[in-house]
């Protein structure tokens, strides 16, 4: 449902590939569907992967772990085809990172341990499952990286945050995205850094462009960051990969 949302705001073509069902339960203007074996590079080729600029390839049965090899192997295949393309991949379990050690995979989502630690805290801590909820709603909250601007950098977090609510702007930093690792939460001391991406909680995606004259009126415009380009993110706790 999320992917047809934003295939909507930004009428990209959207093609899904699988071999489960005959035809998608819907129809909708420029989502395509191509069936076929997932493993095999026929199928993407049919599905234009040597065009595509993300591939998102999910676990083909969550309730076997064995799943993951399935989706290593159909990473590989896009890989191969298309080496410039960005792939998000969906893990069932951390445990299995090794599976995708030796292929490109830009983004690995470990879905299964995010699922047991939300019911572990939602024992601990009742209620935080409901906030955590509210950010997979399709017109809820969400999770945005934006290039920070060049007025900003060498202030600390705190300077940021400060301006962003004496000015009253409806984004909330929540950490930065720093050559490749994300410090959610940082130290309020922490220097702001060239090159990095702050982390905004958000309804909608943030524009640095709208924000910097906000945040320095004094200050000439400076060229927009690149939002096309996205990065490629880890946690700090998976320096093994």
């Amino acid at each position: 449902e999320r992917l047809r949302q934003v295939q909507q705001e930004k009428s990209t073509p959207l093609v899904i590939v699988s071999d489960d069902v005959e035809a998608l339960p819907f129809s909708m203007e420029k989502v395509y569907f191509v069936r076929g074996n997932t493993t095999s590079p026929e199928t993407y080729r049919r599905a234009s992967i040597e065009s595509a600029s993300r591939a998102i390839v999910l676990a083909k049965d969550n309730e076997n772990p064995s799943s993951d090899a399935v989706t290593a192997g159909a990473v590989a295949v896009i890989e191969s085809i298309n080496p410039r393309i960005h792939t998000i991949a969906e893990c069932l379990f951390e445990s299995h990172f090794l599976l995708f050690r030796h292929v490109r995979c830009d983004q690995i989502v470990y879905t299964g341990d995010i699922l047991v630690k939300l019911l572990v805290q939602e024992t601990e801590d009742a209620g935080a499952a409901k906030a955590i909820s509210q950010l997979l709603e399709p017109q809820g909250n969400e999770f945005y990286s934006v290039p920070l601007g060049s007025h900003a950098v060498g202030k600390t977090f705190r300077e940021l945050l400060r301006q962003l609510i004496d000015k009253e702007i409806a984004y909330l930093p929540v950490g930065y995205l720093r050559d490749k690792e994300v410090e959610l939460n940082p130290s309020r001391d922490s220097i702001l850094e060239l090159g990095d991406h702050l982390i905004f909680l958000g309804s909608e995606m943030p524009s640095w462009s709208t924000i910097e004259p906000q945040l320095f009126p004094d200050q000439p415009p400076n060229k927009a960051p690149d939002n096309s380009k996205p990065e490629k993110a880890r946690s700090k706790k998976r320096k093994r990969r």
